[in-house]
């Protein structure tokens, strides 16, 4: 049995420092770095050191076109940089409920239609790059 489970139920997702967590379905914030190869003529097995930080994100929205919500705020952001910030719940920033950001991460574009009949129509974000950072206090 785990110890520690975790529902979100009260997150909180801002994009450009508007709060979009009422539109929110999913989410997903990656850190990584490149892995950068270290073999040599010498080595038996692949060997790897980080290289830059390639960070993404990936959010699915409820398709909402008021404004102040994810089509408003997401169709200004195509071609530039901006920040994202996720947090487990809607607490203060701690040891148990981290403030993750992307801050200056890319938005390349996205999908502006996308439904099906009789299904709620959803928006697909995703960004690359940027610097991720973790407050805990």
């Amino acid at each position: 049995m785990p110890t520690a489970v975790f529902v979100p139920k009260t997150s909180v997702l801002t994009v450009n420092a508007i709060d979009l967590s009422d539109q929110t379905v999913s989410a997903t914030m990656r850190f990584e770095y490149d892995a950068l190869p270290t073999d040599t003529i010498a080595s038996s097995a692949h060997n790897f050191t980080a290289g830059l930080e390639n960070n993404s994100c990936s959010i699915t929205f409820l398709a909402s076109y008021a404004s102040s919500e994810p089509w408003a705020t997401l169709s200004s952001l195509i071609g530039t940089t901006t920040t994202i910030t996720i947090k487990p719940t809607s607490g203060s920033a701690s040891a148990t409920n981290p403030t993750h950001t992307l801050t200056g991460t890319f938005c390349p574009g996205f999908d502006v239609y996308s439904g099906s009949a009789g299904e709620l129509m959803q928006i697909v974000f995703e960004t690359q790059g940027g610097t991720y950072t973790s407050v805990t206090a």
